[in-house]
């Protein structure tokens, strides 16, 4: 919802970045299929199937389990006498966890700003109301411990603070987010409720009810619906107008400025 992948899109576009890549190229366009697409998606589909939630379960970190995919990847491909480069490995890895690989959605930094305007009370309601409630901002993704140090990296001000961790909130501290729930963490992705509740354990505000609770998501099924049935209130982040005129009764926004626009005018 917050950055996608940059312009360069596949494993093999992005390790031309690094060193020996056109080796790598060379031994790729001669092995023993074509690499694409689903080259990835097959062993990404493979690891999750066998080592489901980044392989927590079984003692591996997340860079362990995304450098099987990666070595299956490239496995599938290269000759059977070329070894998948350990730089590659190190490279993806690395790229993938940081600003190099991702970019920010252009609503994203003016959408923090009215929420900074909102926090601090420059912001006025619609209708004169002087005050607006008060907000948590979390992150509830079906992701791994990198989200964190990749928002931080994109210039987001993301707070330490996960679900099972020890860190206390701070609230007067100055966050853009200020807890991210991760499914590595909880050991349940959306639509699962549990990672909502989990989410709620977060907010340091004890919030009355879980109308009060909002979530903004891309995907209408885990995120829309997944949230509606977890007892939330839920908008449908549409960038792409995929589903204008297809999901009538939907709430639905086509960016995050729009969202705030919205909510604004309801109090």
């Amino acid at each position: 919802m917050v950055y996608q992948a940059s312009p360069i899109r596949t494993s093999m576009q992005a390790f031309g970045k690094v060193r020996k890549g056109e080796r790598c190229r060379n031994a790729v366009h001669s092995g023993k299929r074509k690499f694409d697409a689903n080259t990835g998606k097959i062993a990404f589909d493979h690891e999750r199937s066998e080592r489901p939630n980044y392989g927590k379960a079984t003692g591996m970190n997340a860079s362990q389990w995304w450098a099987n995919i990666i070595n299956s990847t490239f496995s599938a491909v290269l000759p059977k006498s070329t070894p998948v480069p350990e730089t590659l490995v190190a490279a993806l890895i690395h790229r993938f966890s940081s600003k190099e690989g991702y970019r920010l959605y252009d609503d994203v930094i003016p959408c923090f700003q009215l929420l900074e305007s909102w926090r601090n009370g420059t912001m006025t309601a619609s209708h004169g109301q002087s005050t607006l409630p008060r907000v948590h901002i979390g992150v509830i993704t079906n992701s791994d411990a990198r989200v964190s140090v990749i928002l931080t990296s994109l210039g987001i001000r993301t707070n330490s603070r996960r679900y099972s961790s020890n860190t206390t909130v701070n609230s007067t501290s100055t966050f853009d987010i200020d807890s991210v729930t991760l499914s590595y963490d909880v050991g349940f992705e959306k639509p699962n409720k549990n990672i909502f509740d989990a989410a709620k354990s977060l907010n340091p505000f004890n919030a009355e009810s879980d109308s009060s609770y909002l979530h903004v998501g891309n995907s209408l099924g885990s995120d829309y619906y997944g949230a509606q049935k977890a007892g939330w209130r839920s908008v449908l982040l549409d960038r792409d107008s995929r589903y204008e005129g297809i999901e009538p009764n939907v709430d639905r926004v086509g960016d995050l400025v729009s969202l705030m626009q919205k909510l604004t005018k309801e109090y």
